[in-house]
C-alpha cells in the first residue's frame, strides 16, 4: 500500500466510523455532519498539497504548499474523534493487571 492509497483509506475508515457513531447515536447529527464535512475538507487539501508539490518553481511550490498548510491549520485537530473519546475507563473494576498480563504474554486462561 503506498501512502495515497493509505492516506485515502484512513480517511474512507474514518467516514465510516463517523457514520457508524451517528446510526448509533453515540453522536448527534448536527456533530456527524461537522465531522463529515472536516473530513471532506481535509481530503481536498491532501489533494491541493499533491497538485502543489508538482509546481516546479520552488519558490511558487512552497508558497502554495504554505497557503494550503495555513488552511489546514485553521481547521484544528481531532478530525476522526473528540479527545475524550480516547479515554479510556479505569475503574478499579475493568482495571485487572494480572488478566492484562496473561493476555500480553498469552499464557493460560485469563482469570
Amino acid at each position: 500500500m503506498n501512502r495515497d492509497e493509505l492516506v485515502s483509506s484512513t480517511y474512507e475508515a474514518a467516514l465510516g466510523l463517523n457514520r457508524l457513531k451517528r446510526t448509533y447515536g453515540l453522536l448527534t447529527p448536527r456533530v456527524a455532519a461537522q465531522i463529515e464535512q472536516r473530513i471532506e475538507q481535509e481530503k481536498q487539501i491532501m489533494h491541493e498539497i499533491d497538485n502543489a508539490l508538482l509546481i516546479q518553481d520552488e519558490h511558487a511550490r512552497e508558497a502554495r504548499i504554505q497557503e494550503v498548510m495555513q488552511r489546514f491549520t485553521s481547521l484544528g485537530y481531532a478530525t476522526i474523534c473528540k479527545k475524550d473519546e480516547m479515554n479510556w475507563p479505569t475503574r478499579l473494576l475493568r482495571f485487572r493487571p494480572l488478566r492484562m498480563l496473561q493476555g500480553a504474554f498469552g499464557k493460560g486462561q485469563a482469570l
